[in-house]
């Protein structure tokens, strides 16, 4: 797959920017060391891993996810 974007590698992940389906790109999700699509493309805005979670923008506000996209406290 092809990215607009992408943040580098901390803690074994890294986000990346892919067009959306209405073909606006910037939507953004994370891949592994190997590559693998692990967290879907579907966040406006995504920060770097830190202690396991990440900070995402979904449509109207900042959430922390783990690294099975799952959202924590």
């Amino acid at each position: 797959m092809i990215y607009a974007d992408a943040i580098d590698f901390k803690e074994g992940m890294a986000g990346v920017s892919v067009a959306d389906l209405q073909g606006t790109w910037g939507v953004w999700g994370f891949i592994n060391l190997q590559g693998k699509e692990v967290i879907p493309p579907k966040y406006k805005r995504a920060k770097s891993f830190d202690n396991g979670v990440v900070e995402v923008q979904t449509d109207d506000k900042w959430i922390k996810i783990n690294k099975k996209g799952e959202v924590v406290e």
